[in-house]
This record gives structure tokens, sequence and C-alpha cells, in this order.
């Protein structure tokens, strides 16, 4: 089983995929890593993701650059990515029980919106900028139009014209046809 390069281990030796070692990401943005890998970048880098960090004008990603091979097997076996259906959540005192001493940590995928997306995207960009949120987390703003774009849902790869219709009508009114057309580099 691959561990992502900044998981966090616990004393027990067990990777826990959404529990982020802080000093672990900083070093892979310093180091221009892969998040998934811990592999050198190249130019062309992958980000995954729901609609809204992918198109949405003020769109970010919490998870960074990864390689091709890397995020293409995230989207295909990360349970959040790619089962049907999540509900697992570690629990803070079964955790911290765990929790390799001094540990800085930062919980991914447990955003205020209990619902995940409908549908992920894994977008391959050349560059992106990283900004620091109102909570203080760094995101990862990605530079478009995108070189690609691929739209998943339940570990599967889905039709562009099917992704993009998901994608908007996902998003509540929040996500314009246009913008998603205009990241992808279309008119």
């Amino acid at each position: 089983m691959a561990i992502r390069s900044r998981s966090v281990v616990d004393r027990d030796g067990k990777p826990h995929f959404t529990v982020t070692d802080q000093p672990a990401r900083h070093r892979m943005i310093a180091e221009d890593r892969c998040h998934l890998s811990g592999s050198k970048l190249t130019r062309g880098r992958w980000f995954i993701g729901g609609p809204m960090p992918a198109f949405h004008e003020f769109g970010a990603f919490i998870d960074g650059p990864m390689l091709d091979e890397a995020s293409l097997f995230a989207v295909q076996t990360c349970p959040y990515i790619a089962a049907p259906k999540y509900a697992r959540r570690i629990e803070d005192a079964a955790f911290a029980k765990s929790a390799p001493t001094g540990s800085q940590l930062m919980r991914t995928h447990e955003e205020p919106n209990p619902d995940r997306p409908e549908l992920f995207l894994r977008v391959m960009t050349t560059g992106q900028k990283l900004v620091t949120s109102n909570t203080g987390d760094m995101l990862f703003v990605t530079r478009k139009p995108y070189v690609r774009v691929e739209f998943w849902r339940h570990g599967r790869q889905l039709g562009f014209d099917e992704g993009v219709a998901l994608s908007v009508a996902g998003c509540r009114g929040e996500l314009a046809l246009r913008d998603v057309l205009k990241a992808c580099g279309k008119k």
C-alpha cells in the first residue's frame, strides 16, 4: 500500500491518510515534491479536488501537487475519492492516544460541508501559487487554463461532457458553465 509522504504514521506504524503531518507538508512545498509519493515534481503537475477548487474564480486546492502516476493511483483507490460512500472519521481521543509525540497535525477531507463533491477532478497544470486561507492554511491556486482535465466519480473516469454537466449542476449556482469551459481552455 502506498503511504502519502505527508500522512501521519502513529506510534504503532499505522498510517492515517486524513491527517497531515504539517512539517512534512511544508517540506514537500519547499522542495517542490509530489504530495503523495514524495518524488520531485516535473513541470506538469496534477491536482485533485472538486469542481469548486478547480473551476471557481477564487478556487484553491488544499492538497498539493502530485505526479501523474500518483494522482491517477489516488483517484482510482483513495476511499474518500473512489468509494461510492465515505463516512470514516478518526475520533480525536482515539487518535490523540497514538499520535506521534510533538506532532503538528492538520485534518484533511473534513470540510465544513459534510457532503463531499459528487465528482472529483484530476487537473494538470504547469504551475501554482501558494495563498494563505483565513484560517492560516496554505492553499494552492492553479495556473489556468489547464493542460488536461479529467472527471472522476467512484473510481471511474467520466466523459468530458458528463463531467462538465455534473460540475455545474453540483455547485448549486456557484459555478457557471463559462468558468468551467474557460479553465479547460475551451471557448
